[in-house]
């Protein structure tokens, strides 16, 4: 490797570069690099004159272009600047805003805008939650607990069948996949239709769909989406581990991307560390 290369490989960035690039810290950069060779010329050219002023405005440009590609951005401390002051609106732009998370349910591929389900309503009417005895909280109410159980033991998971009723498509070529960073994917046909954190989130919510399919008298009235925010949301609630039958734990978690930090609430499961809930605090 020569001089320049060696060079050029401790400069890098992988974190900020390549396929971890972040457009909105990169188009910024540029924008700053931009404004500062201009300002540059602008400065130089009554002393040194206008044509010299230029290129060296232009030089001056080009060295933080070579920054930014080499580095990923320009200024320093680029990435934690962009999660702390850049709008949502901003990040949203360039589909960098943080997920929103509202129920732990699946994400659809394309989600229209929708008005949200008072999920806690469907869940109390259909009688899935009762105040605790000190009025402070809510609690699963022990029928619902225990036909909530029986369902998610009954899911066939080698079909994975009830999934079409709970997201309201039509029946067709299910495939469930573990990705890459261990959640589950769902397409029918081919299509994307849902992501899971975990096989137990899944289990859940499929064996909730049943239950309140029976439960809740409007539950037919409901759009898939609806139906996956209600069985999201109550998962919340789920006291042992549909794959493994560990306990669970709740608790709070930073949730970090390359341009935005948030807090969310999780429920995990104690034994087998399974993901099943995870949703805006």
């Amino acid at each position: 490797m020569s001089r320049f290369e060696t060079t050029v490989s401790r400069l890098r960035q992988p974190a900020y570069t390549g396929e971890n690039r972040c457009l909105p810290c990169t188009i910024v950069n540029v924008a700053i690099a931009v404004v500062a060779s201009v300002v540059l010329t602008v400065a130089a050219s009554p002393v040194v004159g206008l044509a010299l002023a230029a290129a060296v405005g232009s030089a001056s440009f080009a060295l933080s272009a070579a920054t930014i590609a080499l580095r990923g951005y320009l200024v320093p401390g680029t990435p934690t600047l962009t999660k702390r002051y850049m709008p949502e609106s901003a990040l949203r732009a360039f589909g960098k805003a943080p997920e929103p998370v509202t129920d732990g349910g699946p994400k659809a591929a394309t989600q229209r805008v929708r008005e949200p389900v008072d999920a806690q309503a469907v869940l109390s009417e259909a009688g899935a939650l009762e105040l605790t005895p000190d009025g402070d909280d809510v609690t699963l109410t022990d029928d619902f607990r225990e036909a909530w159980r029986d369902a998610i033991d009954a899911v066939d998971t080698d079909t994975y069948e009830a999934v079409f009723a709970l997201l309201d498509v039509d029946d067709g070529d299910l495939a469930v996949t573990e990705t890459e960073s261990d959640t589950i994917r769902v397409e029918v046909n081919g299509e994307f239709v849902g992501v899971w954190p975990s096989t137990g989130a899944l289990l859940a919510d499929v064996g909730g769909g049943v239950v309140l399919s029976e439960a809740y008298d409007d539950w037919e009235t409901l759009d898939g989406h609806h139906r996956a925010e209600v069985a999201g949301t109550l998962r919340l609630f789920v006291e042992r581990c549909p794959s493994c039958g560990g306990r669970t734990e709740l608790g709070e978690e930073t949730v970090e991307t390359c341009c935005a930090v948030k807090n969310v609430m999780i429920v995990d499961c104690a034994d087998c560390g399974a993901r099943l809930f995870e949703g805006n605090l």
